[in-house]
């Protein structure tokens, strides 16, 4: 529709979820509002630049601001939102982006906008998927934070131009790791004992040659190598049969594979 204002319903204090994608609303105001008991909020394909007093919304749990022009997101200093659990603010402006006043997140999609670290991601406890693919504008993220988030079960990072991935812990939950099209011309020695339990493994269109760091990964079950520069078959055979329960392995568009 042609939606440029929440005003309308701010005081049904009943309401419990609100969809509003599509429209075209540039901001939003919720002091002295009653959407207390709202508990999702999908405000998805607006003109949105501009979030006030969202602490008032003090039981949302699932919030959409995907494909808007945030150049900011934050409550106030003294605020926070402890039930909020799912947070996509993919598509926007941010250039910085601070998480400890969410406390209980358990999910955080911020593609496709300009970050280069995010902060207060040791207060996210239960954090289980973090995703930062495709960031705009030339954007180099900065590795040192993604230290912080090794309780992560899933991590995307695919599209972002990395000279290595080494980040100084390791991820004993991590299941699923994205790293495509990164420029990744080889990986750390110990690649495999830093992310030993990961299950899907994506390192399709990079420019890696040995597949050998990947030693360790014990339960890993599907690997994308697609469009790199393997060349060594007995090697990268061998290797593969280091992982019993391997049930993928795509190495499409290597030289190794070139005839097959």
């Amino acid at each position: 529709n042609k939606i440029t204002s929440l005003d309308g319903i701010s005081q049904l204090d009943g309401l419990l979820h609100l969809r509003v994608r599509g429209n075209s609303i540039e901001s939003i105001d919720f002091a002295e509002t009653k959407l207390q008991r709202l508990t999702d909020l999908d405000l998805k394909d607006n003109h949105i630049n501009k979030v006030q007093n969202l602490h008032e919304l003090s039981s949302l749990v699932n919030l959409d601001l995907e494909e808007n022009c945030l150049c900011d997101f934050s409550l106030g200093h003294s605020e926070t939102l402890r039930a909020l659990r799912y947070l996509r603010l993919s598509g926007n402006n941010l250039e910085s982006i601070e998480v400890s006043q969410y406390p209980d997140l358990r999910l955080v999609y911020l593609d496709r906008n300009r970050l280069s670290t995010i902060t207060g991601l040791l207060k996210t406890k239960h954090l289980d998927s973090l995703s930062m693919r495709e960031q705009q504008g030339g954007t180099i993220i900065n590795q040192s934070f993604i230290s912080e988030a090794f309780e992560v079960r899933k991590l995307f990072l695919s599209g972002n131009l990395l000279s290595t991935f080494e980040p100084h812990a390791n991820f004993l939950n991590l299941q699923y790791l994205e790293l495509a099209n990164c420029g990744l011309e080889s990986l750390p020695a110990h690649f495999g004992q830093m992310v030993p339990n990961t299950r899907i493994l994506n390192l399709n269109f990079n420019a890696l040659k040995d597949v050998r760091p990947l030693m360790g990964i014990v339960r890993l079950k599907k690997l994308h190598l697609a469009g790199n520069r393997l060349t060594q078959l007995q090697l990268t055979t061998a290797v593969l049969a280091e992982f019993p329960s391997l049930t993928l392995a795509d190495l499409r568009c290597n030289p190794l594979t070139i005839g097959f």
